[in-house]
């Protein structure tokens, strides 16, 4: 099953339920469990099991796969965590969300497999990610509608079988004069944080876009450019912003050099098409001070790190931190809180691993478009994990679906260039016809297949 293009297209199948429908879209009786995303997200992880146990996996075990390693260690932790704040005392509505939350954690994690383990080829890799950025520039575009009628509009379209949890009467949040887009998620923090993600691996696409896909591909980064914009999110601009400057390593100098140029020359557009926009977003910065979320934020430390001394190793149990609590607004800190100091060290070395193994990707990779494809997924790991010191990221099905795609991605092409230095010979030569042939917008072949012959 994972040998061939089975897992693309279940993983596009996640993408249409992640993006396209809205975030707060479920089915009733099932409750947290029941958006449609988070069920097939359940399906992976048990074809991967499957897949793994009848040895049906894309690579030897000779391949090192950091991220698989580390995803499972995750699991296990995870896993434990769970066993331990089962044995202490327990209210009783903690319960059903402790079992709720490892179920979707469990899943979460399983959908990173898939993509590292599914994803067979550069090219599969490559159609996956233009497929992701191709949905993302539509729930963009989606938003600025959203942005410029001060509407929802999601709200109004009936899906059947499905119970939307959005009141007749809902609107747009505002900030300043400006009403917050939130495309199809269900939050203007998570949907800027998902444009973040996405932004790094628009650009890596539109840069090395064959001819009749050029206009398309940077329509896509401008939409989620001006997304970002319309947010009015502090998570979305600060997010984006380390997504880019994180891409732009694998840029020439003189792309480099031109960048602070054509970033002023976007907002220097916008200030003109949306007045009031790029003042009311410098107010979020200067002004910090005077916020009232960044005053919750910052009060909630000292009560966070009290919870955190009475369970530090294993915490009290994932998903047992109810908001009726306490909002921290901090995913790192409630991660502390319900799954320890061990729970927490587990999560970010998966993060770390996933940055590394990518950084790695686009060192051994031999073909320009694969390098910086392989810093695109580093970018956006780093966007999804700064994420988490703004708000808590695993509340938001669109935007922790978003960040454990990007960690399959790092997983498969590190994979995938460890396959082909492993089997290719020291010819960089043999880049060429696989660069030609993806700017004439034919499927690029492989180099292991260019060099070999196969």
């Amino acid at each position: 099953m994972l040998r061939d293009r089975g897992p693309l297209w279940i993983l596009t199948c996640y993408l249409v339920l992640v993006l396209a429908l809205p975030s707060r879209a479920i089915i009733g009786p099932l409750g947290t469990l029941g958006a449609p995303s988070t069920l097939l997200t359940v399906g992976i992880l048990g074809l991967w099991v499957w897949a793994s146990v009848a040895g049906q996996t894309s690579s030897s075990a000779t391949i090192g796969r950091p991220v698989r390693r580390a995803a499972i260690a995750l699991m296990i932790v995870a896993l434990a965590v769970y066993a331990h704040a089962m044995t202490q005392p327990m209210p009783a509505d903690e319960i059903t969300p402790a079992d709720g939350t490892l179920v979707r954690f469990l899943a979460l994690v399983g959908l990173a497999l898939m993509v590292s383990d599914g994803l067979s080829s550069r090219e599969q890799v490559w159609t996956f990610v233009r497929r992701l950025t191709t949905g993302g520039g539509l729930i963009a575009l989606l938003a600025v509608f959203q942005a410029v009628t001060r509407q929802i509009w999601i709200d109004r379209i009936p899906i059947p079988g499905l119970t939307v949890e959005i009141p007749a009467d809902a609107s747009l949040i505002t900030r300043g004069l400006f009403s917050r887009p939130s495309g199809t998620a269900s939050h203007p923090i998570e949907f800027g944080s998902v444009m973040a993600m996405v932004l790094p691996l628009a650009l890596a696409r539109a840069r090395f876009a064959p001819r009749d896909d050029r206009v398309r591909a940077w329509l896509w980064v401008g939409a989620i450019g001006l997304a970002v914009m319309f947010s009015v999110s502090r998570t979305a601009i600060v997010c984006s912003l380390a997504s880019v400057l994180v891409l732009a390593f694998a840029w020439s100098n003189r792309a480099r050099a031109l960048l602070p140029f054509a970033m002023l020359g976007g907002i220097a557009a916008v200030s003109v098409a949306v007045p009031g926009l790029v003042g009311t977003l410098r107010g979020m910065f200067t002004s910090s001070a005077d916020d009232p979320s960044v005053a919750s934020r910052t009060e909630s430390y000292t009560y966070a790190f009290d919870l955190i001394g009475r369970s530090p190793w294993l915490g009290r149990g994932q998903g047992t931190f109810l908001p009726r609590y306490r909002i921290l607004d901090n995913g790192f800190l409630g991660m502390a809180i319900e799954a320890g100091v061990i729970g927490l060290g587990a999560f970010l070395a998966l993060l770390v691993v996933a940055v590394v193994s990518a950084h790695r990707a686009r060192v051994a990779s031999l073909a320009p478009h694969d390098k910086e494809l392989a810093q695109a997924i580093a970018a956006a790991v780093v966007a999804g994990s700064l994420a988490f010191a703004f708000y808590d990221q695993f509340a938001f099905p669109q935007a922790a679906g978003l960040l454990f795609l990007n960690i399959g991605l790092a997983g498969a092409v590190h994979r995938l260039a460890r396959e082909e230095a492993a089997e290719t010979p020291a010819n960089p030569s043999a880049i060429l016809p696989a660069t030609q042939a993806l700017r004439r917008g034919t499927p690029a072949p492989s180099v292991t297949q260019e060099s070999t012959g196969t």
